[in-house]
């Protein structure tokens, strides 16, 4: 079994861990075609909409290496969110709002999701520096620390 072959099952049970569903195409593809070459994975919301490009390496390879190719892979998908992973380092990265930063498993659907409607929330300019009760109370609710895979809970 090939190095590449060994990577993908893991990440695949690491995905199915986090609850995805990775035989369903409307929830993962595998080897999305994008302008610069193909994504190892295209994670999708609840919808079917893009909403992460997942690159696997190697274990040889540190992950956080390849942010460029990445980068390139969700500015061409569009899609806000990677993850690098090769099997033991995982890093999350909003391309758009700093960078890269370990995590210790892979986000659900569900915690993509929520990242993804608060980034639009915040960019449709509810989110200022006046920030009304209302917005307080969404951010109070959903703050990052919540999400299962930056906490490190499976």
């Amino acid at each position: 079994m090939s190095q590449e072959t060994e990577v993908h099952i893991i990440i695949d049970r690491l995905l199915r861990e986090a609850d995805w569903a990775i035989e369903d195409k409307a929830q993962v593809s595998t080897e999305e075609a994008t302008a610069d070459g193909r994504a190892d994975y295209l994670l999708k919301d609840s919808r079917t909409r893009p909403l992460a490009v997942l690159e696997a390496k190697r274990f040889s390879i540190d992950p956080y290496s390849v942010e460029g190719q990445a980068r390139a892979y969700a500015e061409s998908l569009p899609v806000h969110f990677v993850i690098l992973s090769n099997r033991h380092d995982h890093y999350f990265w909003d391309y758009a709002d700093g960078d890269a930063r370990p995590i210790l498993g892979m986000p659900t659907q569900a915690d993509l999701e929520r990242r993804a409607n608060l980034k639009l929330y915040r960019k449709s300019g509810c989110h200022s520096r006046g920030a009304s009760d209302n917005e307080k109370e969404l951010d109070a609710r959903m703050p990052p620390v919540l999400d299962k895979a930056f906490r490190g809970e499976r």
